[in-house]
């Protein structure tokens, strides 16, 4: 593009105006492909964003015809040549992840391929993406090999395609159990910092009488919101998708997926990957690994938070199952009769964590009048009070006296009986599960490494197995 006639519609447009604007610089570069028929930048981005959002060939042609946009032959090929590039710089995982960093991939099954309604008389797929912090994306180069021939794009395009795809068949060499290592026999974690926590927000979401005021008069947020307005925001992380296998997640196209990590590990100069999943999935990760030792031992299987919680939860429902909770939920009003068992298993995520903290605060709810009003007053007004403010008092009610005395008269002070016990336990293992919650929000590994032993050794941790 000249520059002359860059300066030259400026000038017409503005006199005197010193830096083009980028209407000139349009204008210019759609006059250049008018005289010379070379692309340019601007009659390339109007093709593709013309083509992306209506796939009509005769309205592209029609734009082309009118010399504006290339043609819609040009826009299919230059799209297969960029699904080429990226191909050949993503063979083993994106371009984008970055260099000398642990990799965390994630894979999961696809119920719903077809994009149906219910998923139903559809096959199912397997997805796979990488996840890292935004500011860690790789900027490396962003070109693949030069397309030379034109004509057989198409199927170096569908060649490369059905390469990543081809797999395998899986011959299972060893039987029986896994050789994993030995169940770990740790004392039970301390959950006293979540027994304040929990304290704490039962106190706020109070009035100063110790009444719970009307769901419309409430300010404080659930446990989840409250802990937002009183930590720090963590650094977000950035999904990119990878590839999808038109299969389940089977072990030979499990298999397939652990040698790509190997080869992205390779690559990208891993000293090791971490691949998250969900039950199924993992059982058949460490099966995998067990079968290769050597091969994949920098590759490490990992139950993903959401399904470690999701079992927590539904071991908490086969442990309390007939004990009336239910019934009690039902007659309160808090959930209809249909849905109470479905959100107590946990096939309802967000209401078995509400069910399970309203009735853990039931049971210990006749010394929530207790506290120091002060702080209290501070954090029960989180839209009025700065975040620096709510933090301030939300730090010194977990070392206020008060606070340990309500907790020691909670849990301590109660009479010995298997019924005691039996609901103390219940206590104890929705707190390790809102702890575990409240790591994951806060991106508090140390936390989260240190309690999820714990949940294995609840009643029913051979539902984790």
């Amino acid at each position: 593009m000249s520059p002359l006639l860059v300066q030259l519609i400026s000038l017409i447009k503005k006199p005197g105006q010193a830096k083009p604007d980028a209407k000139a610089l349009a204008l210019a570069s759609m006059l250049t492909y008018y005289v010379t028929g070379s692309p340019t930048t601007i009659s390339i981005n109007l093709s593709m964003n013309l083509h992306g959002l209506t796939h009509s060939k005769e309205l592209v042609d029609t734009f082309h015809k009118a010399g504006v946009c290339i043609g819609y032959a040009l826009v299919l090929l230059l799209r297969d040549a960029w699904a080429v590039h990226d191909l050949q710089l993503c063979t083993d995982c994106p371009n984008e992840i970055t260099e000398d960093m642990p990799g965390v991939i994630i894979v999961d099954n696809d119920d719903f391929r077809n994009d149906t309604l219910t998923g139903g008389n559809t096959s199912q797929g397997t997805n796979v993406m990488y996840v890292q912090q935004v500011t860690l994306e790789y900027h490396g180069p962003q070109c693949g090999e030069r397309v030379k021939h034109a004509k057989a794009l198409s199927s170096t395009l569908k060649e490369i395609a059905t390469g990543m795809l081809t797999h395998d068949h899986y011959i299972t060499y060893k039987r029986g159990e896994p050789p994993v290592s030995d169940r770990v026999q740790p004392a039970l974690g301390d959950i006293e910092p979540q027994r304040k926590r929990h304290v704490i927000h039962a106190l706020v979401r109070a009035d100063t009488d110790g009444e719970r005021p009307a769901a419309i008069d409430q300010r404080v947020p659930s446990f989840a919101g409250f802990q937002a307005l009183i930590s720090d925001p963590v650094e977000r992380c950035k999904a990119y998708y990878f590839m999808t296998y038109p299969e389940p997640p089977k072990k030979p196209v499990l298999n397939d997926v652990m040698l790509k990590v190997k080869g992205a590990m390779e690559r990208k100069r891993m000293l090791f990957a971490v691949v998250v999943d969900d039950q199924p999935v993992y059982t058949l990760l460490v099966e995998i690994k067990s079968e290769h030792p050597q091969e994949y031992k920098n590759i490490i299987p990992f139950l993903g938070p959401f399904h470690t919680q999701g079992c927590m939860i539904y071991a908490i429902y086969k442990r309390y199952k007939g004990s009336g909770i239910a019934e009690v939920l039902v007659a309160a009003g808090v959930i209809a009769e249909g849905s109470v068992n479905q959100a107590l298993r946990g096939k309802h995520y967000r209401r078995a964590l509400r069910l399970h903290l309203i009735l853990n605060r039931r049971l210990a709810g006749s010394e929530l009048e207790a506290g120091t009003r002060a702080q209290l007053a501070v954090l029960r007004d989180p839209k009025v009070n700065t975040q620096k403010s709510l933090v301030a008092a939300n730090e010194k009610l977990p070392n206020d006296p008060a606070i340990d005395i309500l907790i020691r008269s909670m849990f301590e002070e109660v009479e010995e009986s298997d019924m005691a016990n039996y609901w103390t336990e219940f206590m104890t293992m929705v707190e390790i599960l809102m702890m575990n919650v409240h790591a994951i929000h806060t991106c508090n590994w140390d936390e989260y490494s240190h309690l999820t032993p714990d949940i294995d050794h609840q009643p029913g941790h051979h539902l984790l197995e």
